[in-house]
């Protein structure tokens, strides 16, 4: 019962991590049609909810997944090591998607460029990836 407990939680992690680092991108972008003043108050409200969301979702995903592999006895399987690569990546991305928020929240002159479409594609794969990795265990 506990595994099924925390394999329950772990899921809900990465549906609230997931969802928020899809939805981030999109939301950055739109920032772009406010000005200055506006962007900035609204670019700080977004990164709070983002950190405060993101980042807990993002810790629980690592913190529940790690104790399913331990449990599962599945740590040196080589689709884990492939899975714990790809979220890696994806834990490294939300950083980066931090880091530009906190510039577009306290630089009225950054600019975002096309990075918000090509993060979405770049998660969206990933989790792809990560959920074929973890249901078909191919290796």
């Amino acid at each position: 019962m506990a595994y099924l407990l925390i394999k329950c939680t772990h899921l809900a992690a990465v549906v609230v991590w997931m969802g928020v680092m899809i939805f981030i991108p999109a939301v950055m972008a739109s920032l772009r049609s406010l000005q200055d003043e506006a962007r900035l108050g609204a670019a700080r409200r977004v990164r709070t909810w983002y950190l405060g969301v993101g980042s807990v979702a993002m810790m629980g995903t690592w913190i529940f997944g790690i104790t399913l592999m331990m449990m599962g006895g599945w740590m040196f399987s080589g689709w884990m090591v492939a899975k714990i690569a790809v979220v890696l990546a994806l834990s490294a991305l939300h950083g980066f998607v931090s880091g530009q928020f906190r510039q577009l929240a306290t630089d009225s002159s950054f600019e975002l460029g096309g990075w918000p479409t090509a993060v979405t594609i770049c998660e969206f794969l990933a989790l792809l990836l990560v959920l074929t990795l973890a249901v078909l265990k191919p290796f």
